[in-house]
């Protein structure tokens, strides 16, 4: 534990001033560390705790389809694609949503909503302060589109359950 301090100090100490400092987990209870043991959080639990939270909101359609640099993520520990950025720096996390919204909608009021519900509930469930969350809404959907959506989902998910069905037995 102690050596662990010593390297992570070392990492401080080299980096340039006035640079953020970049981690891939946040600790939670830097000051009773070493007495109580470490709470770290990864960023695959704060990405999933503001993508529930997004989609929760009316007039979000979806996060950005998949590109092609997400094939990357197959083969790292990130479990979210590129269309959430969730950046630790110096014991403070920072969000980036790129999604998409319903035609209608009021932009600037549902980013608002976006941005205060994320940030509730990263800092009540995940425990992790919360610095900036940036909103990029990258185009509009026609709210038709919204009633063709849920059924594609459904026809994907019924072979599955059908197939685990059909082992039980």
């Amino acid at each position: 534990m102690a050596k662990e301090k010593e390297l992570e100090q070392e990492v401080v100490d080299a980096a340039p001033a006035g640079k953020p400092i970049k981690q891939t987990e946040l600790i939670l209870n830097p000051d009773c560390a070493e007495a109580d043991g470490e709470i770290r959080v990864s960023q695959n639990v704060i990405a999933k705790i503001a993508r529930r939270n997004a989609l929760a909101v009316e007039g979000v359609a979806r996060f950005c389809p998949k590109g092609i640099s997400d094939i990357k993520n197959l083969f790292s520990a990130r479990s979210y694609d590129s269309s959430m950025v969730i950046d630790f720096q110096n014991g403070v996390v920072n969000i980036t949503l790129s999604l998409l919204f319903y035609f209608g909608a009021k932009i600037p009021e549902v980013c608002k909503e976006i941005q205060d519900r994320v940030r509730e509930q990263v800092e009540t469930l995940g425990g992790a302060k919360v610095g900036v969350i940036t909103v990029l809404v990258k185009d509009l959907l026609d709210p038709e589109e919204k009633a063709e959506e849920p059924e594609e989902e459904a026809e994907a998910d019924a072979p599955e359950v059908e197939e685990e069905a059909d082992q039980a037995f």
